[in-house]
């Protein structure tokens, strides 16, 4: 719920500013689909809304657009990967997507970490794969300063497990890792060798907050790379 709250913050902050400087809520357009544990970003002027999660653990893999101008939701193509707790940040007008939960393929529900990241393009409402992370984890955040991107904390399993139960415990990453725009997109793209490793936060976390957000000078090209542990 901590990230239905965290939307509606950023919807009332994409609205007129005139209704912030006063305290005051504006009831927009209800989303439309009842679903928890949904995550934003936005770009171009618009809000991106992604993930949900259904009864069962199951994701969704929804996105929908909204025009806070003309105050209307839009569905677009859903993600490739239905996943969730998958961590979002914008560069250059593009959306960029960094590991997350699935449900096993067999058992019991539970939540698999996964290591892929992709890009998504609202202009064509497409998305590409790009390469994965070197660590597999969700709920990781994600972040743009300066020239790069930063992915920063997640969760794992513990040694010999194969999926993460939310009550019971799990691993938290202690890897931070970066996007820059200095080298090749193609060749970052073709091989996960382009990621590297940079410094680790003070405290190993899950869950390191996702209203943790900063925007620098836009990028002039968009390229991943990153780090483990």
């Amino acid at each position: 719920m901590m990230l239905l709250r965290g939307l509606a913050l950023t919807l009332g902050l994409s609205i007129g500013a005139f209704s912030f400087a006063q305290g005051k809520w504006v009831k927009l357009a209800p989303f439309p689909e009842p679903a928890e544990e949904l995550l934003g970003a936005a770009a171009t002027g618009k809000l991106y809304v992604f993930c949900g999660l259904a009864p069962g653990w199951k994701p969704l893999g929804m996105v929908y657009e909204y025009d806070p101008a003309g105050d209307r939701w839009t569905k677009k193509k859903p993600m490739p990967l239905a996943s969730h707790h998958v961590a979002f940040t914008e560069h250059h007008g593009k959306i960029y997507a960094f590991g997350g939960f699935v449900l096993p393929q067999a058992g019991p529900p539970a939540w698999v970490p996964i290591d892929n990241a992709w890009e998504y393009d609202p202009a064509s409402d497409n998305w590409r794969a790009l390469a994965p992370l070197p660590t597999r984890r969700g709920s990781p955040v994600a972040v743009s300063a300066g020239d790069k991107i930063y992915v920063i904390g997640g969760a794992t399993v513990l040694p010999g497990a194969t999926a993460v139960h939310p009550a019971q415990p799990h691993s938290s990453v202690g890897a931070v890792a970066g996007a820059s725009a200095a080298r090749s997109c193609r060749a970052a793209r073709a091989t996960s060798a382009w990621w590297r490793n940079t410094i680790r936060p003070p405290i190993a976390g899950a869950h390191p907050g996702h209203a943790c957000q900063a925007r620098a000078a836009p990028w002039p090209r968009a390229c991943i790379k990153g780090a483990s542990t």
